[in-house]
């Protein structure tokens, strides 16, 4: 799966955005409803940039606990856990090339994507 739509899947899945493929009746550019209600032309990069990423496990708090490990000895790898807020159940354990794909991989496992 590209980048492109793991970000469109989180920002669907996880976010709360909507896509309208026909736009806004202003723009048919705009074709992304954001959880602030603004219209936008794409959705964030959850999946490369940290601080879209970041928006994704402050959502994720509100409901488990996230956990992210890394990067590993060489630099390659990151690790995120989302358990429940009683840690009696793993709900996600996945690991990415980077910290914002792990968290992308692992909130969209936790919500069942």
């Amino acid at each position: 799966m590209d980048n492109r739509k793991i970000d469109r899947l989180v920002a669907e899945k996880i976010m709360g955005w909507k896509y309208y493929p026909e736009g806004h009746h202003i723009s048919n550019e705009l074709t992304w409803i954001g959880a602030d209600g603004g219209w936008y032309i794409k959705c964030p990069n959850y999946s490369t940039d940290i601080a879209a990423a970041w928006e994704v496990v402050e959502k994720l708090q509100k409901e488990y606990i996230v956990s992210i490990l890394g990067p590993d000895d060489q630099g390659t790898h990151w690790c995120v856990d989302i358990m429940s807020k009683n840690q009696k159940l793993n709900f996600a354990n996945e690991v990415g090339n980077t910290a914002p794909m792990a968290i992308c991989l692992a909130a969209l496992k936790a919500k069942g994507v």
